[in-house]
């Protein structure tokens, strides 16, 4: 009896489909269609027609159907026009035209009457077939002819193929529908993501993703590669050429001034070109810029992981990376991003942190270039690069060009004034300049007031003081000028506190941002005149113009550079017959001219610090440089070089460099490098000589592998003028064996100890600042016997000398570890999972913020001014089960503390009957029944000074009111009686969370119990039963007062019934009583809850399912109040509340299915609320 009723609701759920459609749609399509026709002289045409004798009792078709009534227009060429209706008549549906014959007659007996015929008229652009049909009719003839008959026949089903081809591999979905309510208009949606990939012709390629959605998830930096959700592109491939529109990455290399790496939305193009004697390629493109390039250099602390803080290039915060875009160098080395790797990264917030594999000290120098998003001005980038090679590629001619530009008359989030433009014209090039203002007084209901002071010197100052209420007059702006630059720091969000002049980093200003446009051009000639032998010359000019809103200071816009490389490498060099060896002789110098301006990294990662320089001058620059290396056998490689750099008399460096290496199999690994950098810079009054040495040494046997490292370095920085030794003078030595085992099946070890003495500058002379002693042990054992553990140890001790301890220094204990086991063992009876990890380094207070969201999408709605300050506190937002428009985020706030993090959980489950035999009877039988899973999670961030408390994991130093930044605790135990029977089982659970937050509004202390029992029965096939009782304590309690402070307890039974007579059919029953207690308030506020739905689901095999839900829930308070927890009843308003829902989902063919959605609610006694969603989602 299911198979009709099924086939029934088929063709009902169809044509309801297809009614809706017509009725619902079409018309506002058509509609739409026809006005924007119109609207537009795109649809109109124009037909000319030569009248002859031919056209007597005949149709002209006309190119289009659906003529728009009223629009025809037929003229003979004289200037006589036809009449509708009497002339000529049209059929606006078909397109089909016919004239009057004795109109025609007459037209063809005049002789002077002209005989050519224009049409116009507009046309809406459809085109339908006469006739649609999922059948048609045949007639089928016996094989001697005398009989037939008319059969059915069904049309060839269609198939995505149809659309795409066979050659291509495709995947997405396109989505279509609508969300309409009684509290909400009609609002459309619609997606499209589809990705392609194939042949679409023998020698053509194509590679597709494309969407219409936006998507604003930046993908977590936490991996070694990322999902990037927001990639659209269309890349075709020929053999010969590319081209791709949508979102790409550009590289132009091989270039000394015109590099280049940017990920970008537009238009790339690329093709390989063969003529005569040249060969080569072009690459060209025109693109938006996700954002802009800068790099960051800086020094990691003692002891920190990380966060470490990013900002723009001019030391903005409020900037959001370009996911992918960064490239993280720690002592010139390039790392590698992942949680099991080198760094994380939260591009949102723009903070880099470092894993516990990669220690982070105050000698580690870190450097990253990265991509950020400012929204300020829309940009634009062109840029193209060509290169042709010749005489059988022994010459080679590269042209590059790049222009990147905000456009000034396209500001992102903010608008220009013409008073803005005028400080901005005003400016120039000094950023300094471009300044307004950032306080706004207003009427009242402002955030700070202004408070007259005197300074230390006895000058009168003015400030503003954070102080939100009725009778503040003033909105304030602040700006980042610069560490010590300002007069206020910033507490958390729109808080800022007066320190004083040159305490601060803010100041009560709002820059305005500069407009930029930059331009380079660059030519690149490669010869290689002779074999081993290469010859490189290049140039290149830039135009930079800071502010495109002032023509001031562009005398300075235009800068250009050179560079000359002379590159020979003979191998095998033989003398008198025998070979001495082979030789590399690299000479290069280079001339940047101070104006010139670089769109990418040219220079080293270290370039500063390999010549010795510590002032940024803006000089004219000359480098030469030459190296030579001797290779007596491959294995050996000696080497040497000499280099010198000029920036006028600002600075004159000299640097000299040797080295050893030695690799081979039965040799030892031997890396020696040793380097003397002699600098002078006037503008600082510096002279610097500086000593480098770097060597190691491994050697590999029998499995193990010992090594040593030795790295010294002595720096001396003296007064041109005096000659006397200067701050910044250091010296320091560190000393690092290791050693490494192998061969011992699935184990792997390793240790490494590293002993450093650092002596720095201090009253006249370099004396020993600090010791410190490192010690690293690593250990892995792969799948062995169903265990498998990784761990990785790092500690670290940094003692200071008594001098510096004077200074404000005291010693410092680094503890990095991760450890991950995985054991199961007693064929999967017994399983273990154990995590641990702890590292030193910083966190901020968090703040909670609340954001404005679309109504629906959000967990909480604000309940207006309660206390009339004209503030939108913290305490006025409240949680909301239904229609919520505001979500609840947490943002760091300014200021860093030291913390040690401890991430620690323990998974232990038990499973009885996969070890014992219940034949066995007794005890094994009784235990074959039960199975237990525990599970428990520590988080603890902890300003703890004494660091073995946390990692040795004394929970009593936990959660400390005065410590603890952010910490939690999870205890889950389950016991299951009978664990996947569908007869019977029985689950009992005890869960508890605490938790601790110091969030800068204040410390919030919680605890969650839950205690539950589960029992399931089925003691028919058709019927099951599951009943829940639970017992539940919440608590939530602060120093400062709130409305979201409780001390819920609560009891709760529900029981549900299912019954299914049949497969395809389920109707269920559920009813649930409770009872909660908020003990927090005077009296104690009772709640008694009582809720009863209804259910019944039809499942259409394999095609869809139809759910319908009605429920009643009733709360009485033991008191009327205006406000009571979410918690207490689970965000259920007092008194009466109805809830229906219908959901309807049908799989209409493969690859198309069909979603309908209603809710209703009526809550308390108020008007119902209704809501319908429509979805079509067709998959490929």
């Amino acid at each position: 009896m299911s198979r009709p009723l099924h086939i029934l609701l088929r063709y009902v759920v169809l044509r309801c489909l297809i009614v809706c459609w017509c009725v619902a749609l079409l018309p506002v399509l058509l509609l739409s269609q026809l006005s924007s026709t119109r609207q537009t002289s795109s649809t109109r045409d124009t037909l000319l027609l030569t009248i002859s004798s031919a056209l007597k009792d005949s149709l002209v078709q006309l190119p289009h159907q659906f003529v728009v009534t009223g629009t025809d227009s037929l003229q003979l060429s004289p200037g006589r026009r036809l009449r509708a209706g009497i002339d000529y008549r049209l059929n606006y549906r078909n397109g089909t035209l016919s004239l009057d014959s004795a109109t025609l007659s007459q037209v063809l007996s005049d002789s002077t009457a002209g005989k050519l015929l224009r049409i116009q008229y507009s046309y809406l652009p459809f085109r339908f077939q006469e006739s649609y049909y999922k059948r048609t009719l045949v007639v089928l003839k016996d094989s001697a002819g005398r009989d037939s008959m008319k059969v059915s026949r069904p049309r060839s089903s269609f198939d995505i193929d149809d659309i795409f081809g066979q050659n291509l591999q495709k995947s997405g979905s396109l989505v279509r529908g609508f969300t309409v309510g009684s509290n909400q208009d009609l609002t459309p949606n619609s997606g499209l993501r589809l990705q392609l990939a194939g042949k679409v012709a023998s020698d053509l390629e194509v590679v597709a993703v494309l969407t219409d959605e936006s998507t604003p998830i930046q993908p977590e930096g936490t991996t070694q590669a990322l999902q990037e959700f927001d990639k659209v592109f269309v890349e075709m491939r020929g053999s010969d050429f590319t081209a791709t529109l949508g979102d790409f990455n550009l590289d132009f290399g091989g270039t000394e001034f015109a590099r280049l790496s940017r990920k970008l939305q537009g238009a790339k193009g690329t093709a390989d070109y063969r003529m005569g004697f040249s060969n080569g390629n072009v690459i060209l493109s025109g693109a938006v810029p996700r954002g802009k390039y800068v790099t960051k250099q800086f020094q990691g602390l003692e002891g920190v992981q990380g966060p470490y803080r990013l900002s723009g290039k001019n030391n903005e915060r409020s900037i959001v990376l370009i996911a992918g875009s960064e490239r993280v160098y720690i002592d010139g080395e390039l790392q590698t991003r992942g949680e099991t790797n080198d760094y994380t990264i939260d591009y949102s917030i723009a903070e880099l942190t470092f894993t516990t594999r990669k220690l982070i000290t105050a000698a580690s120098r870190i450097t990253i270039d990265f991509e950020y998003t400012d929204r300020q001005y829309s940009r634009s980038l062109f840029a193209g690069q060509t290169s042709s090679r010749f005489f059988e590629n022994k010459a080679a001619f590269t042209f590059s060009y790049l222009r990147e530009a905000d456009n000034q008359d396209a500001p992102i989030d903010f608008a220009i004034t013409d008073s803005a433009r005028r400080v901005l014209a005003r400016a120039g090039d000094d950023r300094n300049k471009a300044v307004l203002s950032g306080v706004t007084q207003v009427d009242s209901n402002g955030y700070y007031v202004r408070v007259d002071t005197l300074l230390g010197t006895g000058q009168q100052t003015q400030f503003y003081r954070y102080a939100p209420a009725r009778t503040a007059q003033y909105n304030v702006t602040f700006s980042n000028v610069g560490f010590g630059l300002g007069e206020y720091v910033r507490e958390s969000v729109g808080v800022f506190v007066w320190k004083g002049p040159g305490v601060g980093d803010y100041l009560p200003i709002r820059y305005l941002p500069l407009p930029q446009a930059q331009q380079t051009m660059d030519f690149r000639l490669d010869v290689s005149p002779i074999n081993d032998m290469k010859v490189s010359g290049e140039m290149a000019t830039s135009n930079f113009d800071a502010n495109r809103f002032s023509s001031l200071d562009d005398g300075d816009n235009t800068g250009h550079a050179f560079n000359l490389t002379l590159g020979y490498a003979p191998r095998d060099v033989r003398v008198g017959g025998g070979s001495i060896g082979s030789f590399e002789l690299l000479a290069k110098e280079r001339y940047v001219n101070r104006q010139f301006s670089f769109v990418d990294r040219v220079n080293d990662i270290e370039f500063n610090r390999k010549w010795g320089i510590d002032s940024a001058t803006s000089s004219n620059e000359e480098l030469q440089e030459a190296s030579l290396k001797y290779l007596p056998v491959p294995q050996i490689v000696v080497g040497g070089g000499y280099g010198r750099i000029h920036r006028g008399v600002a600075l004159n460096s000299n640097r000299m460099e040797g080295s050893l290496l030695t690799k081979g199999e039965g040799l030892p690994s031997v890396q020696y490098f040793l380097e003397k950098v002699q600098s002078d810079e006037a503008i600082a009054d510096n002279s610097s000589r500086w000593l480098r040495n770097k060597g190691s040494i491994e050697y590999s046997f029998a499995g193990l592998t010992p090594s040593f490292r030795y790295e010294g370095e002595n720096r001396k920085i003296s007064s041109l003028s005096t000659s006397s030794l200067k701050p910044g003078s250091f010296r320091f030595n560190v000393f690092a064996p290791g050693l490494q085992v192998e061969g011992l099946g699935p184990v792997h070890l390793g240790t490494d100890f590293e002993w450093r003495n650092d002596n720095l500058f201090n009253d006249g002379s370099v004396i020993r600042e600090s010791q410190s002693f490192t010690q690293a042990y690593r250990a892995a054992l792969s799948e062995w016997n169903n265990l498998m553990a990784s761990i990785d140890v790092t500690l670290r001790e940094k003692k200071y000398t008594p001098p510096f301890q004077q200074l404000g220094n005291s010693d410092i204990q680094t503890v990095l570890v991760r450890n991950q086991d995985r054991f199961t063992t007693l064929n999967r009876g017994v399983e273990t999972d154990v995590f641990y990890e702890v590292a030193t380094e910083r966190s901020a207070r968090m703040e909670r913020v609340f954001v404005r969201v679309t109504p629906g999408t959000g967990n909480y709605h604000y309940r207006g001014d309660l206390n009339g300050n004209g503030i939108a506190d913290e305490d006025e937002y409240e949680p909301a089960r239904f229609d919520g428009d505001f979500n609840a985020v947490t943002l760091p706030s300014e200021q860093l503390y030291p913390i040690i993090d401890l991430k620690t959980s323990l998974r232990l489950r038990i499973t009885p009957k996969q070890f014992l035999l219940a034949e066995n009877g007794g005890v094994s039988k009784l235990l074959s029944a039960l199975s237990t899973e525990t599970y428990v999670r520590v988080e603890e961030k902890s300003t703890e000074p004494d660091l073995k408390q946390i990692y040795l994991l004394h929970f009593s130093a936990f959660q400390n009111d005065s410590t603890t930044i952010a910490g939690s605790t999870l205890f889950t135990q389950d016991i299951n009686v009978m664990e996947g029977s569908p007869d019977v089982s029985v689950r009992f659970r005890y869960a508890q969370r605490t938790g601790l937050n110091n969030f800068t509004s204040g410390t919030e202390r919680s605890y969650t119990r839950d205690r539950s029992i589960r029992l399931r029965l089925q003691l028919l096939n058709e019927v099951a039963n599951q009943i829940d009782y639970m017992n539940r304590i919440d608590r939530l309690s602060s120093p400062q007062p709130s409305s979201r402070l409780r001390d819920v307890l609560s009891n709760s039974l529900a029981y549900d019934l299912s019954y299914r007579p049949e497969q395809d059919l389920e109707v269920g029953f559920r009813l649930e009583l409770g009872k909660s207690t908020d003990r927090y308030q005077t009296p104690e506020l009772d709640a008694d809850i009582n809720t009863q739905s209804l259910r019944a689901v039809y499942a259409f095999h394999g095609s869809g399912q139809l759910r319908m839900e009605a429920s009643r829930e009733e709360v009485r308070l033991s008191e009327s109040v205006a406000v009571f927890p979410f918690e207490l009843t689970g965000g259920r308003v007092e008194g009466l509340t109805w809830l229906w829902r219908v959901a309807f989902d049908y799989r209409l063919t493969d690859f198309i299915q069909a979603t309908l959605n209603y809710d209703g609610r009526s809550e308390g006694g108020r008007s119902p609320v209704h809501t319908a969603r429509a979805e079509v989602r067709a998959f490929f």
